[in-house]
């Protein structure tokens, strides 16, 4: 993926992750493979973040993984901030009918 690629004992170290990982989430109490599958696209898109963004900085040497998730991490506030007040307000009144609902 962009160029890199990886041995198969990388590849296979990854599956113990996504395997207990995948046992927590159907364990749990009241599961919900919407939930689930929103939490495997949001991890997919985080580290698509990450993979591109090293890619893309690997020219500037003064920019270490700190200094790079801290410009990343002020920059999506940058960008959502706006998409958040115009939410906020839908996900305020969500949230309190779901308390009322579950007590």
């Amino acid at each position: 993926f962009l160029g890199n690629s990886y041995t198969l004992r990388v590849w296979l170290s990854i599956l113990p992750i996504v395997f207990s990982c995948s046992l927590v989430a159907i364990d749990g109490v009241s599961f919900n493979s919407q939930g689930m599958w929103g939490a495997l696209i949001s991890n997919l898109g985080f580290v698509l973040r990450n993979i591109y963004s090293k890619c893309s900085f690997q020219n500037f040497k003064e920019v270490d993984g700190l200094n790079l998730y801290c410009w990343i991490t002020i920059l999506s506030l940058l960008y959502l901030f706006p998409v958040a007040i115009f939410v906020g307000s839908q996900w305020v009144q969500g949230y309190h009918r779901a308390i009322a609902t579950i007590g």
